[in-house]
């Protein structure tokens, strides 16, 4: 009678929003002299049920002798990532630890052609990996990025990873005095060696270079990378900028591939403790007026300077500007206070009154005459 067929769709939507976390808050003093510090920290870490699709091929060989290995990453969704790690797994009957090291393309967005040039590369992280022995399993490795690397919708990367023990014993004759790489002697793709296993595609993005070396230990290589939602600055500052004296909120943002988002924040504080100046006027000497016994003052008020604005002066001892000083020498101090709270050393000057009126005599007594030997009054 026939076969009648239908369709229907089954659409899962991801509604769950990524998670970030934020760094800690921070706190730190300003920097001398000025009303401001510099503050450093981490990006966010952003993690989702869900990853965007990342274009890279895995791969597969079995002959030592190779260096490294050459291939692409390709940012195929509709968000910004942030690749964290580079991750190899390989085989190895026994324990060792190899120090890879991983490149990055500088301005071009693939490896090919560039295999032989230094100065198409970029070195951001050479760390050393413990690969556990197994005689019947690869074992899996991070190598993590010294600089995280973000891709923008679209984008894409030539990536160069390479191990110092675990390929044939080094790559010196495969990297050039910068450290950079540079072939130099002659490389062969080995019929057969090269099979493609998991990935996105099987288009050859991720593709080993071998040497002529005989075979040793370390005889399978995989590569696959590790990468997280871009978290995006909202408000605040960025790491390493001059932050004002006070609390700055910066607040992060990330969104996932299905446009779902989640923020954090924390908070940067400066605090000024950087005490304040204080330069008080020269020592003063002045003398009373006739018929007085004070001199009346004036001076110039003590000025204050601070790395922050808000700087007070205030009067702690002595006569304030403008009052009768007594003969003799009378102290003045002031002190300035910022706007922080803190405290200037004291200065002090002098107010010396001289009393430049002679005596006078009003009443001498009068003239007394009186014999010898007899007391006068």
């Amino acid at each position: 009678c026939g076969v009648v067929t239908c369709t229907f769709t089954v659409t899962v939507l991801d509604v769950t929003a990524p998670v970030i976390t934020c760094p800690a808050n921070v706190t730190i003093s300003n920097t001398p002299g000025l009303c401001s510090g510099i503050a450093t920290f981490a990006a966010p870490v952003v993690t989702d049920n869900c990853t965007q699709p990342v274009s890279n091929t895995s791969v597969t060989w079995s002959q030592t002798g190779q260096r490294g290995a050459f291939f692409d990453i390709t940012n195929t969704g509709a968000q910004p990532i942030v690749v964290t790690s580079i991750n190899p797994q390989m085989f190895s009957p026994t324990p060792l630890t190899d120090v890879f090291s991983v490149y990055f393309t500088t301005t071009a967005t693939t490896y090919l052609g560039n295999q032989t040039t230094a100065g198409a590369w970029t070195l951001n992280s050479t760390a050393s990996v413990n690969v556990p022995g197994n005689a019947t399993a690869t074992a899996g490795v991070s190598v993590p990025l010294s600089s995280p690397l973000t891709l923008a919708p679209g984008q894409s990367k030539g990536v160069y990873v390479v191990g110092t023990q675990s390929f044939g014993g080094g790559p010196v004759a495969y990297l050039s005095t910068s450290g950079t790489p540079a072939y130099t002697g002659p490389q062969s793709f080995q019929n057969g060696s090269l099979r493609f296993s998991g990935g996105v595609g099987s288009s050859g993005l991720f593709t080993g270079i071998f040497g002529t070396g005989a075979p040793g230990n370390i005889r399978l290589f995989y590569g696959s990378v590790s990468y997280s939602p871009v978290a995006t600055q909202t408000a605040g500052l960025p790491s390493g900028s001059a932050f004002p004296v006070g609390t700055t909120t910066n607040t992060f943002t990330a969104t996932d591939p299905s446009g779902n988002t989640a923020s954090c924040s924390f908070t940067v504080t400066v605090n000024d403790t950087q005490a304040p100046t204080i330069t008080c006027p020269s020592n003063i000497t002045i003398t009373t007026p006739v018929g007085s016994c004070t001199a009346v003052v004036t001076y110039a008020i003590p000025t204050g300077a601070d790395n922050c604005p808000g700087v007070t002066v205030a009067r702690t001892a002595g006569p304030a500007s403008g009052s009768a000083f007594p003969i003799g020498v009378t102290t003045v101090t002031y002190q300035a206070t910022d706007a922080a709270g803190n405290i200037s050393v004291p200065c002090s000057f002098t107010v010396t009154v001289l009393d430049g009126q002679l005596p006078t005599i009003t009443t001498q007594p009068a003239n007394r005459t009186v014999c010898a030997g007899t007391t006068a009054t």
